[in-house]
């Protein structure tokens, strides 16, 4: 069980770390084109 709980721990933060490069991602590419992009 608790190795069951770590393995889902990581996988949320990987998940959270995913969300955040992705949300990285599209503002330096808004940057580059200097429009926002929707959605």
């Amino acid at each position: 069980m608790r190795q069951a709980q770590t393995q889902l721990y990581t996988a949320q933060q990987e998940l959270l770390q995913a969300m955040l490069d992705v949300i990285n991602s599209k503002a330096a590419l808004e940057t580059v084109l200097n429009t926002p992009i929707n959605n």
